[in-house]
Formats: C-alpha cells, structure tokens, sequence
C-alpha cells in the first residue's frame, strides 16, 4: 500500500490529492498523445467522454477540483476542436465542444439530492432561473429539433449549476476562493500567452478554423488568417468569449497575492485587447468602477496601486507596433460610436426586433432565437423564454444582485466585492451580448455563486463567534 501511495505520488508529479492529479493527467497525457500520433478521430470523441469521466470521478471525491477541472474545459475544449479539425476536417458540430457542458451538467447530481436544503438555505435564485430554463426547454421541444433544443438547454441550464455547486458546498467556502484564484491566475496567463502566439504566429490549426468559418459560414468579423491580421481568439471559440473569460481573470488579480500575478496580466491585458472585444471591454470598465466604488479607502487603494502597475507595464508595449496600429483605432471608436458601422447596425437591428420581441409572451423556446440575427442578450431572452420565462429568470439574478449588495462584506472582503463587481460587469453586457449561455453566463453565474456562498460562510462564523 505504501509503494502504491509513492508511485501515485511520484506519477502526479507531487500534486495533491494524488489520485485526483493521477487521473487529470491521465486524461491529458492521453489527450495529447492522441493528437501527436495523429489520432483525432478518436479524440474527437474520447475527449467529451474521457473528461465526463474525469470529472464523474473528481465530483464524487473532490468537488473542489470538479470545479476547478469543469473551468479549464472551458477555457481549452475550443482550442482541442480546432487540433483535431486540422487533422480530420471540418466538422460541424463538434462533439468535442459538447465537453465543458458534459462536465458541468455532472452538477445536476447536487441540485436532485440538495434540493429541499437549497430552498431552506437560500438558493432560491438558483431555482427560479433554472425552473425558467426548464420551462423554455419544454416550449421549445414542441416545436422545434430535438438537437438544437437540448444543446440550448445545456448551454443555458449548466452555468446556473455551476453557481450552485459553489453555494451548496458554502461550508468548504475558503478553500473555493483558494481555487477561483488559482484557477483564474494561471488561466489568464496560459489564454493570455497563447492569444499573444496566436496573433504573431497564427498556428496553422487557427488558420484552417477562420477559413472555415469564412467560407462555411460566412463569419468574418474574426479577422483574415493570416499573422497580425487575426482578430485574437486564444483558446476560446471568438473574441466575445475570450473577453468574458479575461474580464473576471483579469479583475481577480488586481488583488490577487501570487507574485506571478504582473507577468499574467501583461499576458492577459494583450490578449483582451487584441481580441477587440468592445463590449468585453465596457463590462471590465463596469466590474472596476463597481469594485472600487465597494470597498474601502484602504483597499482602494490597494487596487489603484495595481491598476498603475499594470499600466506601467503595458503601455510601452501597446504604444508600440504592432499593438498600436490594431488597438488604438477600436479603442477610439468606444468615443465616437455615431460613426461605428457595427454599433449602428446593433441599434437599428435591435429597434427592429424590440417591438417583436416585447409582445412575446410565451416565448419561442430555448433555440428559438437563433433565427435573429442579433447578439442582443436581453432579444435573446425574451424570444426564447417570452415574458413567462424570462421575468423568473431575471427575477432570478436579481435577487442574486440583491442578496450581495445588502451583505456588508462587499466593502470589507476583497473577494466578495470582486464577485459583485465581476457579475455586474458580466450582467452589464445584455444589450450587447447574450449572458444567458456560453463564457459569460458561467462568468456571472459561477461569480454569484462564489459571492452568496462567501457571505453565507461569513454570517455562519459571525454566529459561532457570538455564542
């Protein structure tokens, strides 16, 4: 028993839980030695099962390295879809892109054994956004394809459950703000780094994606595939989601104590604004103003004394080409939108459809809105769950909001003002982009989560301490 405990040891590299390392590295060892002999059919497929398995496995035993597993796959499932297309071909729809909405649909497991628990302890959000989901689903089964309406459910449905997974295991809150952390930090840098390759590289992977997206369906607002010409993507599916995976990174380590935490921020920094993602910016403009306007002097202080930092390093680099010629035009268009074609088009799009979409009561069901046009959030909503879905759902993350701004600890926990401030800046995006599904959703839901369940821990100590 002990020589299998070394061997465990020695195998996962020292990491810790042994048998959680063990299995993770596993998978992506597997993962990558697939790919290198060129076998991409079968991670096409082994990918999505293999991480449901990892991650069946890790919730049982560790549901804080569940999470932190079900976030990675997140920010990296796009990026293998794009390795294994290069080496079988387009294909579309990818199963490997099924993989984060697989592993945070586990989640499920915690709603069904902790529901009358999550009612008496005030996850009631959860519910009423979720039961919103449930309903848009069964709406839109009636009449519209199976397939699109379960991948819709899934897309929208596991985000709120990852929230959950952090507000039911409130008691074990301290070691999930360790994780969001560390997750957050090296995440940054490892999208940060490769968005920064990618826009003076342009691996051949990326290059064969764009031309398909070009020519298959007719997007073109990533950019040309070619070096210095890709609008920056990472290791996500667009610039949209990079920024809403960066936005929360990149204000998680303004306060964040790692002393690696400058050289991710030069990383991340570059690669949100080489992703010319404008809404992504506003919402990180929204989540530091919220922030600072949170806390007090003396952590504003803190936080201003990061910011500059930050700033120090960055500016000799995006003053310079070929930052410059890329950055500074997008950035001036954020002060003179009247003559910005794309945001022109947005309004008059959304003037178009809001009448359309205000008598919309039923609702059309989850996929129903996919024939729009628009990248509205609020649109999006309200095509899909009607006034009937969409007024719980709201209801919802407003309660949500509620529960966070009323808590105290918003000007004196660093993480709790951090949670709100990352929501809000995700919440603020829905006229621009939808926040109901993909990245930002999980940003808004997993950072409410992580904000109730710090304040629920926080209140359980407070009564301890005054018994």
């Amino acid at each position: 028993m002990l020589l299998s405990d070394r061997s465990k040891q020695a195998l996962s590299f020292g990491l810790k839980p042994a048998d959680a390392w063990l299995v993770i590295l596993g998978f992506a060892f597997f993962t990558a030695a697939c790919l290198l002999l060129r076998f991409g059919q079968l991670v096409n497929y082994g990918f999505p099962a293999g991480a449901f398995l990892v991650a069946a496995y890790l919730y049982r035993k560790y549901p804080i390295l569940y999470f932190s597993f079900a976030l990675w796959m997140w920010f990296l499932c796009s990026w293998v879809r794009r390795l294994v297309d290069f080496q079988i071909g387009w294909v579309n729809p990818s199963p490997v892109l099924l993989t984060p909405l697989l592993v945070a649909f586990i989640a499920i497991l915690g709603l069904c054994i902790n529901l009358p628990k999550i009612i008496k302890q005030g996850g009631v959000p959860f519910l009423l956004s979720g039961a919103s989901v449930i309903y848009g689903f069964g709406i839109g089964i009636l009449s519209l394809p199976a397939n699109t309406v379960i991948l819709n459910f899934l897309g929208w449905f596991t985000p709120i459950l990852l929230g959950l997974h952090l507000y039911i295991h409130w008691q074990r809150f301290p070691e999930f703000k360790k994780t969001i952390y560390t997750t957050f930090l090296w995440g940054t840098f490892v999208v940060g780094v490769y968005g920064v390759i990618q826009y003076f590289v342009a691996p051949e992977w990326d290059k064969v994606w764009l031309n398909n997206m070009i020519y298959q369906l007719g997007i073109v607002t990533f950019g040309n595939p070619e070096p210095l010409e890709i609008r920056v993507f990472s290791t996500m599916h667009s610039p949209q989601a990079l920024g809403g995976m960066l936005m929360p990174g990149l204000l998680l380590l303004l306060t964040n104590k790692s002393k690696f935490k400058f050289l991710a921020m030069v990383a991340g920094y570059l690669s949100f604004l080489l992703s010319s993602a404008r809404s992504a910016w506003l919402s990180w403009l929204v989540g530091l103003l919220s922030y600072a306007g949170f806390l007090k002097l003396k952590f504003q202080l803190r936080l201003i004394l990061s910011l500059l930092i930050a700033t120090l390093l960055l500016m000799p680099l995006i003053t310079i080409e070929p930052f410059s010629t890329v950055i500074s035009p997008r950035l001036e268009t954020l002060s003179n939108v009247k003559e910005d074609n794309s945001f022109q088009d947005r309004v008059s799009m959304f003037n178009l459809l809001l009448s359309r979409a205000l008598t919309s009561v039923v609702g059309d069901g989850l996929g129903g809105a996919a024939d729009i046009g628009n990248d509205n959030g609020l649109l999006t909503l309200l095509f899909s769950l009607g006034w009937i879905g969409s007024v719980p759902y709201l209801a919802g993350v407003i309660s949500a909001f509620i529960r966070l701004f009323k808590s105290s600890s918003i000007s004196t926990d660093l993480f709790v003002g951090s949670c709100l401030a990352i929501a809000l800046g995700s919440f603020s995006q829905i006229t621009m982009n939808v926040v109901t599904s993909g990245f930002i959703a999980v940003a808004l839901w997993v950072f409410l989560g992580a904000g109730m369940a710090a304040v629920k821990y926080q209140k359980s100590q407070q009564s301890m301490f005054f018994r």
